[in-house]
């Protein structure tokens, strides 16, 4: 396992999916929301959002992080299967 730093996994995210820019709407954090999850050692993925969350001051509801978290994981563990 590789350990990355919150700043280069969000700068990251928002080079990735946003051109370098900071999110600014809902859709943007739902982009990078994601690539956190996506991008989180598994099974560790909504711990990781949730601290990120805090870190960036994402405002999507906890709820809403918490259902990426786990859609990615079970991204994952589908793609493990195949």
């Amino acid at each position: 396992m590789k350990l990355v730093s919150p700043d280069s996994i969000h700068n990251a995210a928002c080079g990735y999916y946003l051109e370098g820019r900071k999110p600014r709407s809902l859709e943007d954090w739902n982009l990078v929301v994601n690539f956190w999850a996506a991008n989180a050692a598994e099974d560790l993925e909504a711990a990781i959002c949730r601290v990120m969350a805090m870190l960036y001051d994402c405002p999507l509801p906890p709820a809403h992080i918490e259902a990426i978290a786990e859609f990615q994981l079970k991204a994952k563990r589908k793609e493990q299967r195949a």
